[in-house]
């Protein structure tokens, strides 16, 4: 259950990540926080989180029976 919690989360987060609009930033030396932003606010990176979020949800739509059992 939390691998399809996590795997909704992470395409919600992916989809509003891909699809914001970028703010230019000014050059000069930044903080922590808007580097993490720009790692985690850009259309890759949201694609990315997509793509993990299909992943974790993936992950839990299948079941593997041996051989000599019935599913």
């Amino acid at each position: 259950m939390l691998r399809v919690v996590i795997g909704i989360i992470l395409i919600l987060v992916g989809i509003q990540a891909f699809l914001r609009r970028r703010q230019a930033v000014p050059a000069g030396p930044r903080g922590q926080a808007e580097i993490i932003a720009a790692l985690f606010g850009g259309p890759l990176a949201g694609l990315l989180m997509v793509l993990a979020g299909l992943g974790f949800l993936a992950s839990t739509s299948f079941l593997l029976i041996s051989a000599d059992k019935v599913g």
